[in-house]
């Protein structure tokens, strides 16, 4: 059963509670104002120059941003949670933590998610006390590293082993603990930005090294947790940073308290700016979901690896594509396991494996494993290495079937979830189901850190809202599928090309399992990242010139021509008009920039004949079979479960 969005109160009721919330907050900021002494706070500020304050200030709500962030991921699949709503989140509470006495605000976390999503209570309590310890647990390991007495590369080192034993044993012992690399990135982040903008004004304000203002913004952070006795005239906030300040360095609590006020009064101000952007900001709602039975939705909830297809497929047949190359420790076992996650399979399937010039013995495996499962596995050897676009497309060329899965060879994705994938592309009348691996178990330089950077520059060029484009599990309709030519290293835009013949609303994304390389040695690195940026050009060039190049060309041709014809007709009035233009360089620029524009005017036109003469031909393959593939009947080569 759907969960039900809550219902909004009457404008009046809303208006009202505007202006209760309004008033609480200035009062709390004019007790806040009258505990401290603003006198000294103006008299620290003229101290420090204007774009100190400015970058303070610009770190300061990059924290917010990050802490947003964190939220973001934290319900984005509970939540329909943009950044607008939550930023909104992230600064209304963090405004109320500051302004409230004894942590009260706490409960406005709890109140916002509860009034508008219908996020329970509980639910709640948990995300906010796991948000909190990750909080302490980041400090703690800040705060181990500025205190260890030894060389810097010490305490980095000593902070990092404190972040894996964080982020790898702790959510072992409890689900309070958070395991997400994701969020702790964005923590981190947060308290970096934040700690570092509150450090930098108290070095100009104080006669200290940057271990001691580090201390001393650690400290004003910590003082809300730590039972300190404040001097008279200043708050928790001030005391934190004398005590901070003092632990490493000789000044008096005097001389520190004015930077201390300086500081916490800048944070509050610029809080509570975040906090009347914020006002502005969408409310939070439910993500929608689909009216479906009380079963369907508990599987939508329902952990990756536990998932099932349900209901009922449509008749249809599947063929699997697996390209490999030199992956001889793992080709059989790859066979073995799409054969026992598809034995049940109700629908008759194929599986086709293309050797992309292998040479460690891929093909001999490829061939003995598939002679032991049945004419329904076939091999399509490769005449050399065409890499791994040109291998997919020999695969699909040779699939026969109404539905195309293609997946890699390596034993990182799993066969399991080629039904739920399949499932979903025929319930949901899709032309693609895209893998989103959430849980990737790759390195972090070598395969995570470029397939990030790619999948960035591909949703930016393409406008596609993919997640994760570098996935090789893909569910296809085959119909649409067959009417695009993969070339290059285009297997990563195959979403991009199908947007050419079909709708990005007939496409979704899918979670995964991803499992970390069990043999056999990866072939992707870091050069990847700069193919794939060429063939970013290439992709853009062909989506959005592909069928008409002579616009491209012609453009750039004519705004050449134009510019050098603009620039000779000038030095013809100035010769006109006597003057020599002889020696001027302008005439050189003027009469290249038109010779630019007629060849690239020219370019157009030949690649416009070009374009029509290939259009008049059959489609070209990017790849040679050593010898082609063996003419099945339409009922040959299938496997259908056995009947009982």
């Amino acid at each position: 059963m759907n969960p039900q969005i809550p219902a909004i109160p009457a404008p009046g009721v809303m208006s009202a509670l505007r202006w209760l919330t309004s008033l609480l907050g200035i009062a709390a900021l004019a007790w806040i104002l009258n505990s401290i002494d603003l006198a000294q706070a103006l008299q620290a500020w003229r101290g420090v120059p204007l774009w100190v304050w400015m970058l303070c200030a610009l770190g300061l709500v990059g924290s917010h941003v990050c802490r947003a962030g964190r939220l973001m991921h934290e319900w984005r699949n509970r939540v329909s949670m943009h950044w607008g709503a939550a930023w909104r989140l992230s600064v209304r509470h963090s405004a109320w933590v500051v302004l409230a006495p004894l942590r009260a605000g706490e409960g406005i976390y709890l109140w916002t998610l509860k009034r508008e999503a219908g996020i329970g209570l509980r639910e709640a309590s948990v995300s906010l006390m796991r948000l909190r310890l990750q909080d302490a647990l980041t400090l703690s390991i800040i705060t181990a590293g500025a205190v260890y007495p030894g060389p810097w590369p010490g305490r980095v080192l000593l902070m990092f082993a404190l972040l894996i034993v964080c982020i790898t044993g702790l959510p072992r012992l409890s689900p309070l603990f958070d395991a997400s690399r994701v969020r702790w990135i964005w923590a981190i982040s947060n308290w970096a930005l934040k700690l570092t903008a509150i450090a930098m004004p108290l070095l100009w304000m104080l006669p200290v090294e940057p271990l001691s203002a580090g201390l001393a913004a650690l400290g004003g952070e910590l003082a809300a947790a730590l039972p300190l006795q404040p001097p008279a005239g200043l708050g928790p906030y001030e005391a934190g940073v004398i005590l901070g300040m003092q632990w490493h360095s000789d000044l008096a609590w005097q001389s520190i308290a004015a930077a201390a006020i300086a500081v916490h009064l800048l944070s509050l101000l610029v809080t509570l700016f975040c906090a009347c952007v914020a006002a502005m900001m969408p409310r939070l709602r439910l993500s929608p979901l689909p009216d479906t039975s009380t079963e369907e939705t508990i599987s939508a909830l329902t952990p990756v690896s536990e998932r099932h297809i349900q209901g009922h497929l449509l008749q249809h047949h599947l063929s699997v594509v697996v390209p490999m190359f030199n992956e001889a420790e793992n080709a059989a076992l790859q066979l073995q396991d799409i054969g026992e996650a598809l034995a049940d399979y109700p629908m008759p399937w194929e599986l086709i494996v293309v050797d992309d010039g292998s040479t460690d013995g891929t093909s001999r495996a490829l061939r003995a494993q598939a002679l032991l499962m049945g004419e329904h596995v076939r091999v399509l050897e490769l005449s050399r290495n065409f890499r791994q676009t040109a291998a997919m497309q020999a695969g699909i060329d040779a699939a026969r079937g109404d539905v195309i899965v293609t997946m890699d060879g390596d034993r990182q994705n799993d066969p399991r979830d080629i039904p739920r994938l399949v499932a979903r592309l025929l319930d949901e009348d899709l032309d693609l189901v895209a893998g989103w691996r959430q849980e990737r178990q790759d390195g972090l330089l070598i395969r995570k850190l470029p397939s990030w950077v790619a999948n960035r520059l591909i949703r930016k060029v393409s406008g596609l809202k993919f997640q994760d484009l570098g996935c090789s599990l893909k569910a296809f309709r085959g119909s649409v599928l067959r009417q695009v030519r993969l070339y290059g290293e285009m297997h990563r835009f195959i979403p991009a090309w199908l947007a050419t013949v079909t709708s990005p609303g007939r496409m979704a994304e899918e979670p995964v399992n991803h499992h970390a390389r069990r043999a056999g040695h990866s072939k992707y690195g870091l050069s990847r990242t700069f193919r794939v940026m060429v063939d970013l050009l290439a992709m853009v060039y062909f989506l959005r010139f592909g069928t008409r190049p002579g616009h491209f060309f012609g453009g750039i041709g004519l705004a050449f021509a134009a510019a050098g014809t603009a620039i000779l007709a000038y030095l013809v009035v100035l010769k006109m008009l006597g003057e020599s233009i002889g020696g001027r360089p302008l005439l050189w620029l003027g009469f290249f920039a038109v010779l630019a524009g007629v060849q690239m005017l020219t370019t157009g036109v030949l690649a416009e004949i070009l374009m029509r003469t290939y259009v008049d031909r059959q489609a070209a393959r990017s790849y040679h079979l050593r010898a082609e593939p063996t003419q099945l009947s339409p009922d040959q080569g299938w496997y259908a479960e056995p009947r009982r």
